[in-house]
């Protein structure tokens, strides 16, 4: 499974949950822009770390 089909299989799921998802939802979606469309298997540490840090 992808990054991307992870998150959308996430947010379909959470949806329902109401207007507070969309937040998050936003967050997943800048880091998966960030990190690429990656198998899950990927996604280390070190791929977390580089979307945590600050940009500037």
């Amino acid at each position: 499974m992808t990054l991307t089909e992870a998150i959308t299989a996430y947010v379909t799921l959470e949806r329902p949950m109401g207007l507070r998802f969309r937040d998050a939802h936003a967050i997943l979606e800048a880091f998966q822009r960030q990190a690429g469309n990656i198998d899950l298997a990927d996604v280390s540490l070190a791929v977390v770390t580089a979307f945590l840090q600050p940009r500037g």
